[in-house]
């Protein structure tokens, strides 16, 4: 859960220019890259082979840094964030 709300917080904001790296997250998140990385795994389109994730965070690779990968909510993560929102208001 704090990955998926770090990526809320910090990867969905449309002020932010610059999209988030992975690296980025687990450091504002005070969490291992790895850790992190495992988290988008079953939070993303696939944990891993034949397995499906939940599907409401995405990662691309950096155009600026092939080894980077930036961070965002899917639109499926944006409907549970907007759904998340409602209940806590």
């Amino acid at each position: 859960m704090n990955t998926f709300l770090g990526v809320a917080t910090y990867c969905s904001d449309p002020d932010i220019t610059t999209p988030l790296s992975l690296k980025e997250l687990a450091k504002r998140l005070d969490l291992a890259p790895s850790t992190v990385s495992r988290h988008l795994r079953y939070l993303g389109h696939w944990q891993r082979k034949g397995v499906p994730g939940m599907g409401l965070v995405e990662t691309h690779r950096s155009p600026l840094d092939d080894r980077a990968k930036l961070v965002r909510l899917t639109p499926e993560g944006e409907a549970l964030l907007v759904r998340l929102m409602r209940i806590l208001d």
